[in-house]
C-alpha cells in the first residue's frame, strides 16, 4: 500500500443551459467493488458550485490505495494487485467552497458466476414452440455478464446478457427466457449449449439444451 495525495481537475464544465445556484455536492456515494487482477474503473461524480465565478470542480484524494490502482481526473483506475479494504477521503472544491466525503474501497477475489440449471430438456411436437427460463447470479452484485450459444437456429434467448441482482433486490437471479422452435425441423434430437461469462470471472457456467422433436399429432385427435 502506498499513501497518496493528489489534486486533479475533474474537468467537468457545466452547460450554460443547466446553471443553477446549487452548492457543491457528490453524486457518487459508494465506490463499486473491485477484484484483484481485474480491470477497475470508478468515477466519483460531482455537481453544483455554479454560483462561483470559476465553477470548475476539482477533486483531491488522500489515503492509501492498493498496488495497481491510480488516481484519475475523476476517480480511480487500474488493476488492483491486493485484496482488502481501503479508506479514502475525497475533497471536492472550486475557488469558492469545498466539501469532503469518505469512501470505502473494497477489493475482493474474482467473481464466481452461477446458474439455476445445468441442463434444459424439452420435448415438443413438430412445428410447435416451447418457452422456459433460468436464473443467472454471482457472488458479486450488479455483475455484467454475457450469454453465448452454439448457434442453433432453433434456440433463442430473451437477452444476450445482463446484470446480476443487487444485494437489496428480492430476486435470486437475473431471469433469462429460452425459446425453442421446432419449425422446419424433422423429428429427432437437437442439442445446443448456453455459456455464461463475465470478464475476470473465475468460471464460465454452461447449460446443455436438449430438444426432442416428435411427430405432430394427427389433426382432430
Amino acid at each position: 500500500m502506498r499513501p497518496f495525495s493528489r489534486v486533479l481537475a475533474a474537468g467537468l464544465l457545466l452547460s450554460t443551459g443547466l446553471l443553477s445556484a446549487a452548492g457543491l455536492h457528490f453524486q457518487t456515494n459508494v465506490l463499486p467493488q473491485a477484484a484483484a487482477g481485474r480491470k477497475y474503473v470508478a468515477f466519483v461524480r460531482t455537481a453544483g458550485g455554479t454560483r462561483c465565478l470559476n465553477s470548475d470542480r476539482r477533486l483531491a484524494f488522500s489515503g492509501e490505495l492498493p498496488r495497481g490502482l491510480a488516481v484519475t481526473p475523476d476517480g480511480l483506475e487500474g488493476v488492483p494487485e491486493q485484496t482488502g479494504s481501503w479508506k479514502l477521503s475525497v475533497t471536492l472544491f472550486n475557488d469558492c467552497e469545498s466539501i469532503h466525503q469518505d469512501f470505502n474501497l473494497v477489493v475482493g477475489g474474482r467473481p464466481i458466476l452461477s446458474v439455476s440449471k445445468e441442463e434444459i430438456r424439452i420435448t415438443v411436437e413438430k412445428g410447435a414452440n416451447n418457452r422456459t427460463s433460468f436464473l443467472v447470479n454471482a457472488d458479486w452484485e450488479k455483475l455484467d455478464y454475457r450469454l453465448v450459444t452454439a448457434g442453433g437456429p432453433w434456440l433463442r434467448l430473451s437477452a444476450t446478457g445482463g446484470l446480476t441482482p443487487s444485494k437489496f433486490s428480492a430476486l435470486t437471479g437475473d431471469q433469462i427466457t429460452v425459446e425453442s422452435s421446432s419449425t422446419n425441423l424433422e423429428p429427432g434430437t437437437y442439442r445446443d449449449r448456453i455459456q455464461v461469462f463475465s470478464p475476470g470471472a473465475t468460471n464460465v457456467p454452461e447449460i446443455d439444451v436438449v430438444m426432442t422433436v416428435v411427430p405432430a399429432s394427427p389433426s382432430g385427435l
